[in-house]
């Protein structure tokens, strides 16, 4: 239920505290040096943010070098992703929220893209864990079940990402 329907009134509520604006808000804008950056559902403005920026602003996400080869297809490092490209071109980064990774086993099979590396730290947060993976591609923070780790039996792990919550960024 949307505040303003409840009261039917729109308000402005301004806040420095993320969780808050996005739990309590139908529309989020995010300001930045006095201008709005983004306007959006708060689920537009985490998922699918309009600048790295604002990526950083709403929570933690993971950064990695790409590349658009053409429309529609993606290259990371020596795989080709297929996700929507939209009007960019050339040289991307690739926005991948922690909890868009799955964590296996290295050697568990692995059906599309994944990043492979070692498990250097697991941070224990109730129901889930913030795993720490150093990958060819840079350090990589996972949230995952915090359970998982019991079934991992090396510190050498894949972490396969969901296409359908990967974000595309313009490199500059």
């Amino acid at each position: 239920v949307r505040l303003q329907q409840v009261l039917g009134k729109t308000m402005v509520f301004v806040t420095h505290d993320q969780e808050e604006a996005m739990s309590i808000s139908a529309q989020v804008a995010v300001m930045n040096t006095g201008r709005i950056a983004q306007l959006g559902p708060p689920e537009d403005i985490y998922a699918r943010p309009a600048t790295r920026y604002i990526a950083e602003f709403v929570g933690l996400a993971n950064f990695i070098d790409a590349l658009v080869v053409r429309a529609g297809h993606v290259k990371v490092a020596d795989q080709s992703i297929n996700m929507p490209t939209g009007a960019l071109a050339g040289k991307v980064t690739l926005m991948v929220r922690p909890g868009a990774f799955f964590i296996v086993g290295q050697g568990t099979p692995v059906n599309g893209p994944a990043f492979h590396g070692r498990l250097v730290q697991r941070t224990f947060l109730g129901s889930t864990a913030r795993y720490t993976v150093e990958t060819p591609q840079g350090m990589m923070i996972v949230d995952a079940d915090a359970f998982m780790s019991r079934q991992l039996t090396t510190d050498q792990v894949s972490l396969l990402m969901a296409p359908g919550r990967l974000h595309l960024l313009s490199a500059a």
